[in-house]
């Protein structure tokens, strides 16, 4: 035998015992005499005591036979009536109600009538001291249509492990169709406490239409495909006719609307081709809600609600009309709006040149002149940029690739700490930025994380601790700001950015007066900022090619920008 062919054994003889375990035995009830109950033949483990079997008992007291014969007019009797096992009171022992009751309808022969079987689990509580069970079935509020006793016999114990075994009742026949019932499982013995010892479950029968379909009930049959069609002020109705097995020779129809209620009795139509009949209701209300109640001329015949409502015909002509012309008038302003808009469009392309456009060549002639000249610090803005290194080389390096840009494409003056060493081991951390945020035009404060989170935290700098310049500038920056906005000056010359990795979340609480950029997406209104040069004016725009979200890239240092921005935000979304 190959492994192959013992694995595909293996797996059915698995399969085979998950099926075994998942299929659980029904039991049924056996018809026993009850003298066989009472003297526990092995045959008469679990049975239905009827009438039949109490009347034809000989060898059992008068007394005890009351008693069965009294439960089966399904009144529960106390414990201490039923029988006693093992020398034990079984009023002494508590007895839950079976759960998992369900109705399931059979198979009838009789088509006017129901027949259903009951099935339940016993209740692990109390298991080891059931005697039997008690099942009715009623009307809810009315009177009791069928009663079952079923013992088990009087040597017999169920085990805690036998909770999960179903068992199931006699059918019970000639149940209405269509009607509601109450089906009562009750657990035996009934303990002295009536408390959960039973499980009541509601259900209704099939109707004479699930049974036989609805062409072989009248009395669930209703009209169907109602239609209306209006002439004027009058409304025709039609819908189709019963099945002529039903012998359904009239109809009545119920319509009631702004007041009215008008009876109206609908014949038949006889013939081999007629499947349809209408009625007409005549001087209704345009714009008035009808209602029509239609059924079968018959005792309890199921009926059909049909809503309707008459619209005017003359007044909907004139609104189409109208409606077209205005439609019409709405497509031709819009081609006018887009012929003109065309005709604009080339008459700009003809005009097109320098006109209208500040354009900054890539290669700016300003950086000819040295970077010391007083003319270039004139004309060039000074920019200081204030960032905190907590965050990383990764960090740092787009701060660095962001200043090579600005200098080189942005026209204006960048002083860094890392292109200013020598003068800050010359003046000291301190006075170098206290220098440099009062000559500078512009203080650029590149916000982030690790900024945000010292600027919150209150530090206590001892002196063998080394002090956070961004810390102190931003500070002094925030002091600066408050003074002006008091003084009612302008506070233009301080901005705050963030960059892909970074968000608006992270600007120090005491910069929220600064103008904010989020970069690269805001590039051309921190140039614009710069320089004090509006983006838009009446037949200007400005635009600098490099100096937008697409075209930074374009240049050797808005590529090394954009590799360094990559980098950062890619580092910074997996911490």
């Amino acid at each position: 035998m190959t492994p192959s062919s013992l694995k595909w054994i293996l797996a059915a003889w698995l399969l085979d015992c998950l099926l075994v375990q998942s299929t659980e035995e029904v039991i049924t009830p056996k018809n026993c005499t009850l003298e066989c109950i009472l003297q526990s033949h092995p045959e008469c483990e679990f049975c239905r005591i009827t009438s039949q079997n109490i009347n034809a008992t000989i060898n059992v007291s008068q007394t005890m036979l009351q008693v069965f014969a009294s439960s089966l007019d399904c009144v529960p009797k106390p414990c201490n009536t039923l029988l006693r096992r093992s020398n034990l009171n079984p009023c002494e022992h508590f007895v839950k109600a079976p759960h998992n009751v369900n109705v399931k309808f059979g198979n009838i022969s009789n088509k006017e009538h129901e027949t259903v079987v009951v099935s339940w689990q016993p209740s692990e509580e109390g298991i080891e001291f059931l005697v039997g069970f008690q099942i009715s079935v009623q009307i809810p509020g009315g009177e009791v249509v069928g009663c079952q006793l079923l013992l088990f016999h009087s040597n017999f114990s169920l085990e805690v492990g036998k909770s999960q075994q179903v068992y199931q009742s006699d059918p019970f026949p000639n149940l209405e169709l269509g009607t509601e019932y109450v089906v009562t499982v009750i657990a035996l013995p009934v303990p002295e406490q009536w408390e959960y010892y039973y499980t009541a479950k509601f259900f209704r029968t099939r109707s004479c239409a699930q049974i036989n379909g609805v062409e072989k009930c009248r009395a669930d049959w209703s009209p169907r495909n109602i239609t209306m069609y209006q002439e004027g002020r009058d409304a025709i109705l039609s819908f189709s006719m019963a099945p002529p097995q039903l012998n359904i020779e009239n109809y009545f129809a119920f319509c009631s609307g702004d007041k009215i209620n008008k009876y109206t009795n609908v014949p038949g139509i006889q013939g081999e081709n007629q499947t349809h009949v209408s009625f007409r209701l005549t001087d209704l209300q345009f714009r008035v809600p009808y209602s029509c109640e239609i059924a079968a001329d018959i005792e309890d015949a199921k009926r059909k609600v049909y809503k309707f409502m008459l619209e005017d015909t003359s007044a909907q002509s004139v609104i189409t009309t109208n409606s077209l012309l205005i439609i019409i008038c709405i497509i031709l302003f819009l081609l006018s709006v887009f012929f003109l808009l065309i005709l604009l469009f080339y008459q700009r392309k003809k005009r097109k040149g320098n006109k209208g456009k500040l354009e900054f060549p890539e290669e700016n002639p300003l950086d000819s002149i040295s970077s010391d000249s007083p003319i270039l610090r004139h004309i060039r803005p000074q920019v200081f940029i204030l960032y905190s290194s907590s965050d990383g080389p990764y960090h740092v390096a787009v701060v660095l690739q962001f200043a090579v840009f600005l200098q080189q494409h942005a026209a204006v003056q960048v002083s860094l700490d890392l292109w200013e060493q020598l003068q800050i081991a010359e003046h000291g951390k301190m006075n170098w930025l206290c220098q440099k945020i009062e000559e500078s035009d512009f203080v650029l404060v590149v916000c982030s994380q690790g900024m945000y989170k010292m600027s919150n935290r209150q530090m206590v700098t001892q002196a063998n601790e080394e002090v956070d310049v961004s810390i102190v500038g931003i500070s002094m920056i925030a002091e600066d700001m408050y003074r002006a906005k008091s003084q009612g000056l302008s506070m233009s010359k301080y901005i705050t950015v963030t960059f892909e990795y970074t968000s608006e979340q992270y600007i120090p609480k005491m910069l929220y007066l600064a103008s904010r950029y989020h970069l690269m997406f805001s590039l051309p209104l921190l140039f614009s900022h710069l320089h004090q040069v509006q983006m838009h004016k009446p037949g200007i725009q400005l635009h600098v090619d490099v100096m937008t979200p697409e075209g930074y890239i374009k240049v050797p240092s808005g590529c090394s920008l954009y590799c360094a921005l990559h980098k950062a935000t890619q580092i910074y979304n997996e911490t």
